[in-house]
């Protein structure tokens, strides 16, 4: 059905109209020239986000690359996942697979925000 359409809109249109054009979930590209500045973001924006979320619990913590917010002995914690998700997926204008992907550290929010999941 959506290939009949774009079809017809081919044959009707002279350019793609904007219904049609999805903007890409990744805006940008990382290089290893801006790689330490991406992932200083990434760890401001989850710090940020978590401080303002639960300050008793996150305001002196240090974060760095390894940091992560599973909780010891009980395995993840899901109300901080989401805001993380928020987080990034505002900070840095993504999509992010709520369903099929936890952010549980910051590895993986590096990962999964600069489009490179398939390496987790």
């Amino acid at each position: 059905m959506l290939l009949k359409a774009l079809k017809y809109c081919s044959r009707t249109f002279t350019s793609t109209p904007e219904v049609f054009r999805f903007p890409s979930t990744h805006t940008f590209e990382v290089s290893p020239e801006n790689a330490e500045v991406f992932v200083r973001r990434v760890i401001k924006c989850v710090r940020e986000r978590l401080v303002k979320y639960d300050p008793q619990r996150w305001q002196d913590v240090e974060f760095s690359y390894e940091s992560h917010w599973l909780r010891p002995n009980e395995g993840v914690d899901v109300a901080t996942c989401i805001q993380v998700h928020e987080a990034l997926e505002k900070e840095f204008k993504v999509e992010i697979m709520d369903a099929r992907v936890l952010i549980t550290d910051i590895p993986t929010a590096c990962a999964i925000v600069s489009g490179y999941e398939s390496l987790i």
